[in-house]
């Protein structure tokens, strides 16, 4: 008996390691995209008081927040999730993402989160509350200039995005981006509504 208990309780546990809220693993999103890196600890404070329901995809809006800003072969663009429903949400963590083309088809994509900071130091992991009508921004970075040695560049006319701990996607179309390095898309984590990028 105490053998089957052990086993039940270790079977239950593997299933709450799913979760995505703070402090736990994040959950890969539905898209056939390939998150490089792993998810690191919260290192922002969370919003305090009661346990809001995260924002399902259902219930956001996608939109890109103005233009990009490229140099020196790297490009840099800001996106938003505007919360749609009649009450608060939380997001925590990073989007899936993909790139497709003009009739919706997947392309080459990799994703990677920015863990550490290199291309988005301001952007930090927390679990953020998001008003009704509110946008929480998230910004992504690509690199347009072909390397030999480096797997071929993606050119997209729109993406794909999947919210955090979500599994299905939003849309937008006229996104258009030349990624390079097997079409390698380095995201921020997404932010509360009204931080500044770079």
């Amino acid at each position: 008996m105490p053998r089957a208990r052990g086993l039940l309780i270790g079977a239950l546990a593997a299933l709450c390691a799913c979760g995505g809220g703070p402090g736990s693993a994040a959950r890969p999103s539905a898209t056939p995209t390939s998150v490089v890196t792993t998810l690191a600890p919260a290192s922002a404070t969370t919003t305090p008081g009661a346990q809001l329901d995260r924002c399902h995809t259902a219930g956001l809006a996608l939109s890109a927040l103005g233009g990009p800003s490229a140099g020196a072969g790297n490009v840099y663009r800001e996106f938003g999730l505007t919360n749609r429903t009649g009450t608060a949400c939380s997001v925590y963590g990073y989007v899936g993402m993909a790139l497709i083309d003009a009739s919706g088809n997947q392309l080459p994509t990799r994703v990677v989160r920015d863990t550490g900071g290199q291309f988005f130091p301001f952007a930090h992991v927390g679990q953020y509350r998001v008003q009704q009508g509110a946008t929480a921004p998230f910004w992504v970075h690509w690199e347009d200039v072909v390397v030999s040695t480096q797997p071929a560049c993606t050119t997209s006319a729109g993406l794909i995005v999947t919210p955090p701990d979500e599994t299905t996607q939003l849309r937008l179309d006229g996104v258009q981006a030349m990624a390079c390095n097997g079409g390698e898309l380095d995201v921020s984590p997404v932010t509360p509504p009204g931080t500044r990028g770079p």
